[in-house]
């Protein structure tokens, strides 16, 4: 999801680089206040702003035929997540997103609570379970660290963003997503990539972007398909693997135990694992 003109409502517009179509929505908190920055696509408290877009999405789905997939970073990649969850047999394409916005930067937090409840809004020792409470009474969804949901993703990590242990650690914890070496956690249609794709909070180099969105806008392909496609054109720097932070740390102990596959080369992978391994 992307920000557009806050003058302009929701449009379908061409891509250049894919020529696919896509739409495109404004956020609406936006238009509330000008000074806020970001707001997750949440819409007010009371406004169901998240079931209306993916009522939209899921219209639109149905009468083009064709499998939506939700693309975009940071504060766009929550909102992805959000809507790939609600979206059946959509997917969603992100990087170094928020997996809990409680967890971002406080003052940004703060401001956006502020507007999206229309209050003034505690900063005290207990703020985040009063947001919390509230979003709920809102019906705002505010966290995507939930364990069992079936949506299809692809994550892209960078290993030096604070991101990793406030939003990564928990996700990989929720979805239980196993490791399989060269960085990738998960199984074929659900993936965390954690790589070196830059500094800190960058975005991944526009090659990468371009390959992924190329190979999931073919319906069949999933997030392990990408994987493949990265490592087939050496986009992956793999001489640095060694380097990559281990996530189990982040992970319970019967987690890692139920789950941990030993990493094998991709040229094993390639010529031995099926489906059913994944």
């Amino acid at each position: 999801l992307h920000r557009v003109d806050r003058r302009q409502r929701q449009m379908c517009i061409r891509d250049r680089r894919t020529n696919s179509p896509y739409f495109a929505f404004s956020d609406p908190l936006l238009a509330v206040d000008s000074e806020i920055g970001l707001a997750w696509y949440t819409g007010m408290a009371g406004s169901n702003c998240q079931d209306t877009m993916a009522e939209i999405c899921t219209f639109l789905q149905r009468v083009t035929r064709s499998k939506l997939l939700f693309v975009g970073g940071s504060g766009g990649g929550f909102a992805s997540l959000v809507m790939s969850a609600r979206v059946e047999d959509s997917v969603a394409f992100v990087w170094n997103p928020q997996t809990n916005l409680l967890d971002y930067a406080k003052p940004a937090v703060i401001k956006y609570l502020e507007v999206a409840l229309d209050r003034d809004f505690p900063s005290g020792e207990s703020w985040k379970e009063t947001a919390s409470r509230a979003l709920k009474d809102g019906n705002i969804e505010f966290n995507v660290n939930k364990p069992g949901r079936k949506n299809n993703f692809l994550i892209l990590q960078n290993y030096n963003d604070w991101h990793v242990t406030k939003h990564a650690y928990p996700f990989l914890s929720s979805y239980k997503l196993p490791y399989r070496g060269r960085g990738y956690y998960g199984t074929r249609n659900q993936g965390l990539l954690l790589s070196i794709f830059g500094e800190g909070h960058s975005v991944p180099d526009a090659a990468i972007l371009d390959e992924i969105l190329q190979k999931l806008l073919i319906p069949e392909n999933q997030a392990w398909d990408c994987l493949e496609q990265l490592l087939e054109k050496g986009l992956l720097d793999l001489g640095h693997v060694k380097d990559l932070p281990f996530l189990e740390s982040g992970i319970s102990s019967e987690v890692i135990e139920d789950s941990f596959i030993e990493p094998v080369s991709y040229t094993h992978l390639r010529a031995h694992e099926t489906p059913e391994h994944l």
